[in-house]
This record gives C-alpha cells, sequence and structure tokens, in this order.
C-alpha cells in the first residue's frame, strides 16, 4: 500500500526539525524502533493510489517500508504487505 504522508506528522513523529536530518536519524535508531514510527505514521495518513517513480528526488528502505520524497517535497511511505512473518519460523514436524 501507498500512503500520501504530511511533513508535519513525519517529523512530528521523529521529533525532529527538518527533513534533512532524516536519514541520519533513522540510522542512529533500531530497525524495530523504525518500523514501530511509520506504523504509526501509516495508520492516520491517507492511502494514495499512484506514484511517479520518475518524480522521485530520494529513497529510503527500512525494514518493510519505503519512503519517497519527490520533486515538490511529497512523502510517500510504501508498506510492504507482501511480506509473511510465517515464514521466519521454523517447523519441528
Amino acid at each position: 500500500m501507498l500512503y500520501l504522508v504530511s511533513d508535519y506528522d513525519l517529523l512530528n513523529e521523529f521529533r525532529l526539525s527538518s527533513i534533512d536530518m532524516f536519514e541520519t536519524h533513522l540510522n542512529s535508531m533500531a530497525p524495530s524502533l523504525c518500523e514501530y514510527h511509520f506504523e504509526n505514521i501509516v495508520l492516520y495518513s491517507d492511502i494514495h493510489q499512484y506514484l511517479n517513480k520518475n518524480q522521485i528526488a530520494k529513497e529510503f528502505y527500512f525494514g518493510d517500508f519505503r519512503m519517497y520524497i519527490d520533486y515538490e517535497n511529497n512523502i510517500y511511505i510504501e508498506k510492504d504487505d507482501n511480506y509473511n512473518s510465517d515464514d521466519d519460523v521454523l517447523e519441528l514436524w
């Protein structure tokens, strides 16, 4: 699913003052904490149908989430819903 995210919500969730600090801040966080924050943002964001990949200025990948920033400073988060956590569990029989 693709979500259009408000930059205010994103910066508020991660307690940042500017989007330029975003990548360095995420690299210093635990991956599970990043996914937790992204999950919170996605809960209250609007579903968006289309993203023109030619207009992407920056991309970030974190676990099941991908974040895109386009040249107009719109922020999109894509959640990989095809991930199945049951595949990670080993069965004994």
